[in-house]
């Protein structure tokens, strides 16, 4: 066995939590699991190592986008038996933890961009802004127009 399906192999034998069957981009088909297939999935080449060992998730999701993984059943049900299986890499509890960090963090440091780039204060938006303090376009109806007329034009 290679290096590579070996790799496979482990990384497999652990992710689902109902049995599946995988057909390797050489042809050889491995069973996981005891009971009825689910789902099959097939390998239409092998994804780099780095990338699974770097964010699975992403690896496998991008290998079925790009078609280099296929599926047989609802795709819907390999998600859900990868986070019913305590052993996976995406397994509920600790995928939702980490997501949940993840997203709270992205909000936290969105209002911090926020707040850098516009809670500045009124005096330099009077610098450039007319008395209406518009941050937006202007509809200038003629030359003669002032920036302040203009604010009032598009409305």
């Amino acid at each position: 066995m290679s290096i590579d399906k070996a790799f496979y192999h482990n990384v497999l034998k652990n992710m689902f939590a109902d049995p599946c069957e995988v057909t390797y981009w050489d042809g050889e088909i491995k069973r996981y699991g005891e009971g009825e297939i689910r789902f099959r999935i097939h390998f239409n080449e092998p994804l780099p190592k780095s990338e699974i060992i770097g964010d699975p998730s992403l690896a496998f999701g991008e290998g079925y986008m790009h078609n280099k993984i296929d599926i047989d059943g609802a795709f819907e049900k390999v998600i859900e038996s990868i986070f019913k299986n305590q052993n996976s890499f995406l397994y509920e509890k600790h995928s939702y933890v980490k997501l949940a960090k993840k997203l709270s963090n992205t909000l936290r440091k969105s209002k911090e961009d926020v707040q850098h780039h516009y809670d500045i204060g009124n005096n330099f938006y009077r610098l450039w802004l007319d008395d209406t303090m518009s941050y937006s376009c202007a509809y200038f109806e003629s030359p003669e127009d002032s920036l302040y007329q203009a604010q009032k034009n598009k409305r």
